[in-house]
């Protein structure tokens, strides 16, 4: 326990007047670890704060958690933004607000306004540690959240805080948080970029060993990841291989696949695209993409670019809201598509 307390500790540099509390009850932390998140640390200070005419005392928190998933922390950073963004179609059913006049109040569907993204970018961390940070800001412009993720030991770690805007960062939990070192944190291998596909400018490249897999006995070879101005939703640029292919399936049987596969993450999918495309002037290639609704009630495009070299399949996949502009850049690269290169 005491050395369980020490590691927790050694996470972050606390500010000053911030001290250790105990963490939640057990039952909370139970229903965080049901989702594979584990509390660590938490810190909190107490200030006075002014709130019109009258002075109050406030409290200021850190949390320190972590992930047990080995995703890149740019995908784990991404997919808590869309979330917050974009409630699943079951948690809207089930929410609700009222509408009055002066006459009657009728219950109309809810849908909370997405926060306003501040900062969503990369950031310098202990030991030459690359993490992530993101910082956003609620709709009515009163409260801000900032979170700071890194990955290290096959878990991705998570330092956050939120403060009123009223007030501001009075213990400077923000920078405090920057100091996020995860144990094992170091300087990540540069990537080798395959030649297979020409790497989309403006996009972030992600660790192709931290990301989920596109299909079974796929294994990823490069993945990017591009948020849109105004969204929360990112698109992404996959590309995976895998030897065990099966000679005798034929391209219309792998699309049938490919469909019953997406039915299972989407809702009304249909084929768009279905066709024989060559790739670097060889003739064996396929082109396909699906619409298909997603949990968040958006469509989306998934278009794939596949091909067969050396007794390898190689699978090319962009993954596009259909209400956002389409991406120049992520559309040049999954027409880039080469499979004979290396």
């Amino acid at each position: 326990m005491i050395a369980a307390l020490l590691f927790a500790a050694s996470l972050i540099t606390p500010p000053h007047g911030m001290g250790r509390v105990p963490l939640e009850a057990a039952a909370h932390s139970r229903s965080l670890q049901r989702f594979g998140i584990t509390p660590l640390a938490h810190y909190r200070g107490i200030a006075s704060t002014k709130w019109e005419n009258h002075w109050y005392k406030t409290t200021f928190d850190i949390r320190v958690e972590r992930y047990d998933r080995n995703y890149d922390p740019a995908f784990i950073a991404m997919n808590e933004l869309s979330s917050r963004a974009n409630p699943s179609t079951q948690y809207l059913a089930n929410s609700w607000t009222y509408s009055c006049t002066r006459k009657k109040c009728t219950r109309v569907p809810w849908k909370p306004k997405p926060p306003i993204v501040l900062a969503f970018k990369s950031i310098a961390l202990c030991n030459g540690a690359r993490g992530w940070i993101t910082k956003t800001v609620s709709p009515d412009m009163e409260n801000t959240t900032v979170r700071v993720y890194a990955s290290a030991g096959g878990s991705v770690y998570a330092a956050w805080t939120n403060f009123g805007n009223a007030n501001g960062d009075i213990f400077h939990a923000e920078k405090a948080i920057e100091s996020l070192c995860p144990p094992g944190a170091t300087r990540p291998n540069p990537f080798d970029p395959p030649g297979q596909v020409a790497a989309p400018p403006g996009w972030t490249e992600l660790d192709p060993s931290t990301v989920p897999p596109i299909g079974d006995e796929m294994d990823a070879r490069a993945a990017w990841m591009k948020l849109t101005p105004g969204s929360l939703t990112p698109n992404y640029l996959l590309l995976a291989q895998a030897s065990d292919v099966d000679e005798n399936l034929t391209p219309e049987q792998e699309s049938d696949f490919v469909r019953q596969s997406l039915e299972t993450e989407y809702t009304k999918v249909r084929t768009v695209v279905n066709h024989a495309q060559a790739y670097c002037g060889e003739k064996d290639g396929w082109y396909r993409a699906f619409d298909g609704v997603g949990a968040d009630g958006y469509t989306y495009r998934i278009a794939s670019e596949s091909a067969y070299r050396d007794g390898m399949s190689y699978v090319l996949v962009l993954f596009d809201r259909q209400d956002k502009p389409e991406d120049a850049a992520g559309l040049a690269a999954l027409r880039s598509f080469c499979p004979a290169k290396r």
